[in-house]
């Protein structure tokens, strides 16, 4: 189904969350690259490879300080434990929520699994999105995923995806999610949003929209 040709949000879920996401992508990658930035000058006396935790720890903490200072757009709020390993996640209430975290270089598809802690496998463990909800009774989770394109050239770019989990995964496999979504660089054209929907390499919806807590 082509984007401009898609049915209601609640029929057609990846329609929804590029409709949802549009008004923020440019919020997060100017934050994101921002923070980057910063993380490269005051940690460069840390060599990545020796504490590769390191960097995107003041990523996640240096991305709320910049998105507190500037805002959000519409109804989307800062949110997270900050003193919980710099806990962020954004909220829209009743809506949804985006878990900010760094790919896991380690797990299939680069998205973590959610670990040991109880409160992280329930976040990750959920239905799966076969219709957006008209009203929620709880907002739908998804997991905000950057990566550096190049770890050992950090400064050539990164990639921002946003994962609906369904299941909490497990080490070494690919952590099933039902829908992914590349977010473009530049942030200015969410029609570029390209919305994708699998569980390791079946494809759930057939959408086709036009052209551990240290991570």
């Amino acid at each position: 189904m082509e984007f401009g040709e898609r049915d209601s949000a609640s029929s057609n879920p990846a329609a929804a969350l590029v409709e949802h996401l549009g008004p923020l992508t440019q919020f997060l990658d100017e934050a994101v690259a921002e923070a980057i930035g910063r993380a490269e000058s005051s940690a460069s006396r840390y060599d990545h490879r020796q504490f590769p935790f390191f960097r995107p720890l003041v990523v996640r903490m240096e991305t709320r300080q910049i998105l507190e200072t500037r805002g959000l757009p519409g109804n989307w709020r800062v949110g997270g434990e900050p003193r919980n390993m710099g806990q962020l996640i954004l909220q829209k209430p009743d809506v949804m929520e985006l878990r900010f975290l760094k790919g896991n270089p380690i797990q299939p598809g680069n998205i973590p699994h959610a670990g040991t802690s109880a409160a992280r496998r329930a976040y990750w463990r959920q239905d799966a999105l076969v219709a957006w909800p008209d009203a929620p009774t709880t907002p739908l989770h998804f997991l905000l995923v950057w990566n550096y394109l190049d770890a050992a050239h950090r400064d050539e770019g990164f990639s921002l995806d946003v994962a609906h989990p369904t299941s909490p995964g497990r080490y070494g496999r690919r952590v099933p999610c039902d829908l992914i979504a590349p977010l473009p660089r530049g942030g200015t054209m969410f029609e570029e949003l390209k919305p994708f929907a699998y569980d390791d390499d079946e494809n759930l919806f057939g959408i086709s929209v036009a052209e551990e807590e240290l991570l």
